[in-house]
């Protein structure tokens, strides 16, 4: 079953080319063992998901779901460093009256 028609669902999720970025998975860690600094970037990142989910919110969804679609293939460590901060500013830059699914 989805999700009923008359409780519109934002979604930001990579894979399906909806905000964020993805691909397959062959180097795309890479940069984190090099120690580039991927700050900038992820900011980049976050702050267009972040609009991106504002405005299906802007448009009528009533919540809204954020994946961390490679999230599993990351140590626990470099979750923590690397994708959590910005998840969270994300989800800290939605209106609060609005319920959040956030799925690693």
């Amino acid at each position: 079953m989805g999700f009923p028609a008359d409780r519109p669902l934002g979604v930001g999720d990579g894979r399906q080319g909806r905000a964020g970025i993805g691909g397959d998975l062959d180097g795309v860690f890479q940069p984190l063992s090099k120690g580039l600094n991927l700050r900038p970037l992820l900011g980049k990142l976050s702050r267009s998901v972040a609009r991106y989910l504002n405005g299906q919110i802007a448009a009528g969804a009533q919540v809204v779901q954020l994946f961390d679609s490679w999230a599993g293939c990351l140590s626990p460590a470099d979750y923590r460093e690397y994708v959590l901060p910005w998840s969270q500013w994300i989800i800290s830059a939605l209106p609060a009256d609005v319920p959040v699914h956030h799925r690693r």
